[in-house]
């Protein structure tokens, strides 16, 4: 894997303590051939609302996180490995990871999807 495909680009056009009551998803999703796209849409004190955008073979690999997450498939298609699972990925699709399980994204087709977590 190229180093810039192992980059994320995220967002600094708002202050994620912001607290935002309405959002149009089509309005801030965003792809970048090159880099992940990755924008902190909200933080509070009881979760985490990031935007992640991927094209296609832009995955993030299997790895542990110390936070629990609920992914949100907005659009596109690809698999989400949960532990030792892979879980087919489509919109409208919600898969949950517990906290300290390994998690990855790899797309087929150009993705994106909500990660609700818990703060961190």
């Amino acid at each position: 894997m190229v180093k810039n495909e192992q980059k994320e680009l995220k967002s600094k056009s708002q202050d994620k303590r912001e607290r935002t009551e309405h959002i149009d998803l089509q309005d801030i999703v965003e792809y970048n051939r090159t880099v992940r796209v990755k924008k902190d849409i909200l933080v509070t004190d009881w979760f985490n609302v990031s935007l992640i955008c991927l094209e296609e073979g832009q995955e993030i690999p299997p790895h542990p996180e110390p936070y629990a997450v609920l992914f949100h498939i907005i659009e596109g298609e690809g698999t989400i490995t949960v532990g030792s699972k892979r879980h087919d990925a489509m919109p409208g699709h919600i898969i949950f990871v517990p906290s300290n399980s390994i998690r990855g994204i790899a797309p087929r087709t150009r993705m994106s999807l909500l990660g609700i977590q818990q703060p961190h």
